[in-house]
């Protein structure tokens, strides 16, 4: 993570998952919401910009949205 933002993003949540395509890198961080109850952030970034986010009522559902995004990107060519 080369700018400040992902490295902000990972320090205050858990990189799911980091996948490439040509020069791009996308990675999904999950990180909990204590501000808002048990819910959870799902936050989709592309070469440390912050590119996508959903909050989720808690864990379980967050890391099934993370894991679907991931396969729907496989499935469009980008790699682990």
């Amino acid at each position: 993570m080369a700018d400040g933002l992902s490295s902000a993003l990972s320090a205050f949540g858990e990189e799911a998952w980091r996948l490439r395509k040509k020069s791009w890198t996308m990675a999904c961080v999950l990180r909990p919401e204590e501000s808002a109850g048990s819910s959870w952030d799902v936050v989709l970034t592309l070469d440390g910009k912050s590119q996508f986010g959903r909050r989720w009522p808690n864990e379980a559902l967050a890391r099934f949205a993370a894991e679907s995004l991931k396969q729907d990107h496989l499935r469009g060519g980008w790699t682990a």
